[in-house]
């Protein structure tokens, strides 16, 4: 199962940061309260605490506002590098938000100094900005070391938070390659299952083939041990390759070789009366180059075409195999020594009954009607020679 690796998204402004700030902002308040009370004697706590002058009060207020203004300013570049924009360096990737927090520090010491100065007439701007005094300084370094220990905060957070996000894309690239190359040994191992399921069917339709064939061998020698006239046994031999073979047509050529060599069909059998008129029409074209008869009475070997389609259609006995849905042709040639005295022809609408194991079987066959005709026609001979003996 494929896993997927999200990453939530962070707020805009993390709630810790806020949180932070406003709890320093709390106590920036309350300490600038202190130090109006104990450095330049201006009432009470609470009184400084809730009601500060206005000078004191925007004084805080404006303090309050540079610790928000880091705040948003972190979160902007926080959302920047996370975000992985182009214009972000690497250095500001990894120190942007201290340089904020430091840039933010000046600004404030600067604010203060010009407090002192103009608010409360203590020596000169550059006096107050360069040598405050112990308390002004003091709470200055508290200011400033929140606000770098702020942005070194956040910059942490961000930079664990880069790490974080490197690990799950290597750990996404790794899985994703792992799911890739699981997929790919998947693929593989159905192609694989596929080829031999494949096999396997062709295995046992094979095996059905050659089951059959044997079937048809064995009910034809019965055909040629129990059998005394020839055209007898002829018609039955094609009509036990038909019923049982499952053959559409079957049918047995003779040959004469007087003069002109002719073939003419002794034998037949077939499913449909109008197939008749293609096996007249292929033995009378015995001559044709592509013509399995001819094939097998010229060379004495079995003539098969397995493809009828890549014959000249503009053939008329393949023109009308292809109408009646036939693929293949097989003829035997029936042979006494080297000599083809008849060939038995059969059309199938599979080209898968003529492979190799079941064409040695229909071999065999050829063979054994060759060696029964030439038996038959041996007692034939003898017969007729002792009778006028008698």
């Amino acid at each position: 199962m494929r896993k997927w690796i999200y990453l939530k998204k962070q707020p805009f402004i993390p709630l810790n940061i806020l949180g932070l700030n406003l709890l320093f902002s709390l106590f920036y308040w309350v300490m600038e309260s202190v130090r109006d009370v104990i450095v330049f004697n201006k009432g009470s706590i609470l009184e400084r605490i809730f009601r500060p002058d206005p000078m004191s009060f925007w004084m805080r207020m404006m303090v309050i506002c540079i610790f928000m203004l880091f705040s948003i300013f972190s979160g902007i570049l926080r959302e920047q590098i996370e975000g992985k924009r182009t214009t972000v360096s690497i250095r500001l990737r990894n120190f942007g938000i201290i340089w904020i927090g430091i840039g933010f520090s000046l600004l404030y010491w600067f604010l203060e100094a010009f407090r002192d100065v103009f608010v409360f007439s203590k020596g000169g701007f550059f006096q107050r900005l360069f040598q405050p005094d112990a308390m002004g300084f003091w709470m200055r370094m508290m200011v400033v070391f929140f606000l770098i220990l702020f942005s070194s905060y956040v910059q942490a957070t961000v930079n664990q938070h880069r790490k974080i996000e490197q690990k799950l894309r290597e750990a996404y690239a790794e899985l994703e390659q792992r799911v890739e190359k699981s997929g790919t040994e998947l693929s593989r191992s159905n192609e694989i299952l596929i080829q031999q399921v494949a096999l396997r069917e062709r295995t046992q339709y094979v095996l059905k083939q050659m089951n059959n064939t044997l079937t048809v061998l064995s009910a034809c020698s019965d055909v040629l041990n129990r059998a005394n006239d020839e055209k007898k046994m002829l018609n039955e031999i094609c009509s036990t390759i038909v019923g049982i073979g499952n053959f559409p047509l079957v049918w047995v050529s003779a040959v004469e070789r007087k003069g002109k060599v002719k073939v003419s069909t002794v034998a037949q059998s077939v499913r449909q009366a109008v197939d008749i008129q293609l096996v007249e029409m292929t033995t009378s074209e015995f001559m044709d180059d592509q013509n399995p008869i001819g094939l097998a009475l010229k060379s004495g070997k079995p003539g098969l075409t397995m493809s009828l389609s890549k014959l000249d259609k503009s053939k008329l006995w393949v023109y009308t195999a292809l109408n009646c849905r036939y693929t293949s042709l097989l003829s035997l040639p029936l042979k006494d020594k080297d000599d083809v005295f008849a060939v038995l022809s059969m059309y199938a609408a599979d080209s898968g009954v003529f492979d190799d194991e079941p064409l040695k079987l229909l071999g065999r066959l050829a063979d054994n009607l060759a060696f029964g005709l030439i038996a038959a026609r041996s007692r034939s001979h003898g017969s007729a020679t002792e009778s006028p003996k008698e």
